[in-house]
């Protein structure tokens, strides 16, 4: 019988119990997205827990929509988590990313100016944390079609970054009403084309 601190091999990574922590948002990150020593020394304090799964990061500028959470779409960024990953390693543990891309559940305060997007253009429930306050979601714009796989392409940059910046893994965060999610849900999703619609479609 196996107990929760026996050795487990998840694929090819060798873990040396079945204890993981889950991914936890702590937008602790550089206001560019860059891991900071903060971050470092949070994960590297959980690193003998087993397997550790980082908080939510943004595969694209695109994806940004918490406030200070970490990205994984340029190179300062790369380079910070590395320094995440390598103090992990050293530590014993083992750490994947979960990386994510926030679609509607963003405001355009956090972009730029540009709306946040979506399947559809309905606004996620509730509001929103800025550093000014709590604001109203917005009405995201509708994604383009020929939009989307630029935006499945950028979680493959991600998670070519990830195993450049040192991961043992990638997770994609694909629920709890971010992008892809969204595109599951006909609260959000009221496409009529190849993304949306009925089963046939």
């Amino acid at each position: 019988m196996t107990n929760l601190f026996t050795p487990f091999e998840l694929g090819e990574l060798a873990l040396p119990n079945r204890i993981v922590m889950s991914a936890m948002t702590r937008t602790r990150a550089g206001e560019d997205g860059v891991p900071t020593q903060l971050m470092r020394d949070y994960y590297v304090q959980r690193a003998s827990a087993g397997l550790i799964v980082t908080e939510c990061t943004q595969v694209s500028d695109q994806g940004h929509g918490i406030i200070r959470c970490p990205g994984l779409h340029r190179d300062d960024q790369v380079d910070g988590w590395r320094k995440v990953t390598d103090a992990v390693h050293a530590a014993g543990g083992r750490i994947i990313c979960q990386i994510w891309h926030c679609g509607r559940v963003a405001h355009p305060d956090m972009r730029g100016g540009e709306p946040p997007i979506a399947p559809s253009p309905i606004p996620a429930a509730g509001d929103f944390f800025l550093p000014s306050g709590r604001v109203e979601f917005p009405v995201p714009r509708d994604l383009r079609l020929d939009e989307i796989p630029g935006i499945v392409a950028s979680f493959a940059t991600a998670t070519r970054n990830a195993r450049a910046a040192g991961f043992d893994g990638v997770e994609l965060h694909g629920a709890n009403g971010y992008l892809q999610d969204q595109f599951l849900q006909d609260g959000s999703n009221h496409r009529r084309d190849a993304y949306g619609g009925s089963v046939e479609n």
